[in-house]
């Protein structure tokens, strides 16, 4: 079913589309907002599945983020957004870039505050938390949307 958007048809992008999804771009502003926006959601309980506004899990709290600065991205899992925007090194982190930790490949995610935090939602019967970036095998990469 074609989604209307402003008067113009747009096709729904399916998952597999999303794998070959053009590289985003956003800005410092729009991510800084996107971080500060998801760093003020602490405290939230987890829920699989959820995107906000009072629960969410990990990827979710991200769509919530950028939906809320009014530039969503075109993913909706932490693999999905492994493949928008520049890959990142860790020595190069910004606020706003979307770091992976803990689970293989990049099955964790969360939101890069600087000064070595982000912000995630860690799993069931957990809530949304700030924390320090973890090290080592336990940090599996980043890009900037």
């Amino acid at each position: 079913m074609p989604l209307v958007a402003a008067g113009v048809a747009a096709a729904i992008v399916s998952a597999p589309a999303l794998a070959h999804a053009a590289p985003v771009t956003t800005t410092l502003v729009q991510r800084v907002n996107a971080a500060n926006l998801a760093a003020g959601k602490a405290g939230s309980p987890y829920q699989w599945g959820a995107v906000g506004p009072r629960r969410f899990d990990c990827s979710g709290l991200i769509v919530f983020a950028y939906q809320a600065i009014r530039h969503p991205l075109a993913a909706r899992t932490s693999q999905q957004f492994a493949r928008l925007g520049a890959k990142v090194s860790r020595a190069r982190l910004r606020k706003g870039d979307l770091v992976f930790t803990y689970a293989s490949g990049f099955g964790h995610m969360g939101i890069y505050l600087g000064r070595n935090r982000y912000v995630h939602a860690p799993g069931a019967g957990r809530r949304v938390v700030v924390a320090t970036l973890p090290t080592g095998s336990a940090f599996k990469g980043a890009v900037r949307p």
